[in-house]
């Protein structure tokens, strides 16, 4: 008989409550990312204390498993015993000897945060303000199809490269915008993320609809706002100004500015946007944001 007795969410919190028992000399915590199947997908992220190395796994293959009938006991068992701690103390080392900024620079992104409500997570970080926004700089150490090593980059390290914040920042930035995708929302609706066109590599514009701007691993992808770039391609396939709502940490919503939604309308939005949320701290923020075509420059509504 299958396993039903756990949703997904409830699945993954327990699996992370219990990988947490058993690596007391980490950070556990549990991330909600947008799936590719219209579903919430859920990452665990073990983060070394004193270090600002992250292991990453994602979580949604193990519950695929569990409603297969693995027990929980097993699944909790094998990811214990498969997260290999000796080998970590190697990686950080070879994370802290990163003295040279070449070596990560085409594995470097950023992450955004509403700064006003994640003032505790940012204070021991080393971060740049962007209006209502706080951006992050880290860099991929390692990453295959079931886990991703992520560092922060401190100030610490751009102080030894002997490098300005904005080099960094438009290196991240080039990174991301090679990997971003902007969807229709009715394509996904009607044939999943997987088969929708990213229309950033189509002429054609969309003058009606909402649209989904994030990355091709769906995480992180809202900081793809701070790319000029790609706000103007997107504002190209737009026809003209837009609305952006800041949904999460991963991706945002644009809507056309002409279209016959109204601010209150776009504000009561986001509201009913950030009620699914699986996890509260993947929230971006409370106010939606516009971009003028003409100046080429985000602002509050």
């Amino acid at each position: 008989m299958k396993n039903v007795c756990m949703t997904k969410k409830e699945f993954c919190e327990k699996l992370v409550d219990a990988v947490r028992e058993s690596f007391k000399g980490f950070e556990v915590s549990m991330e909600a990312l947008a799936g590719k199947r219209e579903e919430t997908e859920f990452v665990m992220n073990l983060r070394m204390r004193d270090s600002g190395f992250v292991f990453c796994l994602h979580l949604e293959e193990y519950y695929e498993a569990y409603c297969d009938d693995i027990s929980f006991s097993h699944i909790e068992e094998t990811i214990t015993t498969s997260i290999d701690t000796s080998t970590i103390p190697i990686i950080v080392e070879n994370i802290s000897s990163m003295d040279r900024y070449e070596r990560i620079k085409e594995r470097t992104y950023i992450k955004v945060y509403d700064l006003d409500s994640n003032q505790e997570y940012l204070k021991d970080k080393y971060y740049s303000v962007h209006g209502s926004l706080a951006a992050i700089y880290c860099y991929k150490a390692f990453q295959n199809e079931a886990a991703t090593y992520e560092s922060i980059i401190t100030q610490g390290m751009i102080e030894q490269w002997g490098l300005s914040t904005d080099i960094i920042h438009r290196d991240a930035l080039d990174n991301m915008g090679r990997e971003a995708v902007l969807y229709s929302v009715r394509e996904i609706s009607e044939c999943g993320m997987n088969h929708a066109r990213n229309l950033l590599r189509q002429e054609e514009e969309v003058r009606k609809g909402f649209l989904l701007l994030t990355n091709q691993n769906n995480f992180g992808g809202a900081a793809l706002i701070l790319n000029g770039a790609i706000m103007r391609k997107a504002a190209e396939v737009i026809g003209g100004d837009f609305y952006i709502l800041p949904c999460s940490i991963h991706e945002v919503i644009l809507s056309p500015a002409y279209s016959c939604l109204q601010r209150e309308k776009i504000i009561e939005l986001l509201e009913n946007v950030k009620k699914n949320l699986s996890h509260v701290d993947d929230c971006l923020g409370d106010i939606p944001l516009y971009y003028h075509v003409d100046t080429r420059i985000v602002t509050l509504i």
